[in-house]
């Protein structure tokens, strides 16, 4: 984790790192897939980026509301929230969008619905609780 903060009056906190999100109910196609994470805070808002990469060849599912991922560096406080995932093979853009994707108890990420896709970013941001 890279720590540095904006010195003077009106410091404000930055903090980087990574960390292994965990999945749950995500269909995978067999084969193995692979998992990565960003993140990146300033001040009391964290930006977050998942990625998902199925072996050649295989693919991956979710579905908004039953897939998720733990494992974000911090505790989600659910107020303005939001996420998105792409398909990253064929750059065709966001393969779903959602607001308030968590489940209000904090520390999972909820994606939205995307079918059958190698490669996905989820990527998103939420305020950190006090």
């Amino acid at each position: 984790m890279t720590q540095v903060g904006i010195k003077g009056p009106f410091e404000i906190p930055y903090q980087e790192g990574t960390f292994v999100p965990v999945p749950h109910n995500l269909t995978i196609s067999g084969g193995v897939v692979t998992y990565g994470g960003v993140w990146r805070r300033i001040g009391n808002v964290c930006f977050y980026m998942i990625t998902v990469s199925a072996a050649v060849g295989q693919t991956t599912s979710s579905v908004a509301g039953t897939t998720y991922f733990d494992g974000l560096p911090f505790w989600l406080w659910h107020t303005n929230f939001s996420c998105h995932a792409g398909d990253t093979t064929t750059d065709l853009g966001f393969a779903g969008t959602g607001e308030n994707c968590d489940d209000g108890a904090g520390g999972r990420a909820y994606p939205p619905t995307w079918n059958l896709v190698r490669f996905s970013r989820i990527s998103g941001w939420f305020f950190l609780t006090a």
